[in-house]
């Protein structure tokens, strides 16, 4: 079955008697499932484009996403037929742009990819202090696709900015202890800032 937000916004057959039928069903994680075409899912992902490549015909009209959330699959979806991928939920937050995140990132979705990246980025940027800020580290480095560092980036960035003010914290200190590779990606950017800042510094001497 189409979700309701989906369906409300997809193109119909009866609107336009040339377009056909969505030709593939995905199933999802709970008892639901979504309608789309294979050629639009072909259209913005390779990984669609390997599924669907000539002559490799699927069996059956279905490609079971289970391992997926419903919510995320309905947003990639959303995304590709050029729709706001947040319509998928009623108030996105922090938690579904990670979930977005994963299924584009699994799905070899790009632009979506890069717009999950950038909704985090808006959201965790200025909740250092907030309760639920280690938590969405701990996720990112802990649980997401290691192969994607986009996310780290942006944690390892928004940390050296505030370092002064995290290392005061206690959160803060366990939550390195809990993460090592979050700590090294720290004090990497610490040592190429430092670096930097002294490269700098010799140019202006050379100058004077």
């Amino acid at each position: 079955m189409v979700s309701a937000s989906l369906a409300s916004s997809a193109p119909e057959k009866a609107d336009n008697p040339f377009l056909p039928m969505p030709d593939e069903q995905l199933p999802t994680s709970t008892d639901c499932s979504t309608s789309s075409y294979e050629s639009i899912l072909a259209a913005i992902s390779p990984f669609f484009v390997a599924v669907y490549q000539p002559f490799c015909e699927l069996k059956y009209k279905e490609m079971w996403l289970y391992e997926d959330d419903r919510d995320a699959v309905e947003g990639m979806l959303r995304h590709v037929y050029g729709l706001d991928a947040s319509g998928a939920v009623t108030n996105p937050g922090v938690y579904f742009y990670l979930r977005l995140f994963t299924v584009a990132s699994k799905y070899n979705v790009p632009t979506l990819l890069e717009e999950a990246v950038e909704a985090v980025e808006e959201r965790l940027a200025p909740a250092t202090s907030a309760s639920w800020f280690p938590e969405v580290v701990y996720q990112i480095y802990e649980e997401l696709p290691v192969h994607q560092r986009e996310l780290r980036t942006v944690v390892t960035d928004i940390c050296l900015r505030d370092i002064h003010k995290l290392f005061k914290t206690k959160q803060f200190k366990e939550l390195l202890m809990d993460i090592p590779a979050l700590g090294i990606d720290v004090m990497q950017s610490v040592l190429e800032e430092s670096y930097d800042d002294e490269d700098v510094e010799e140019e202006d001497d050379m100058e004077a």
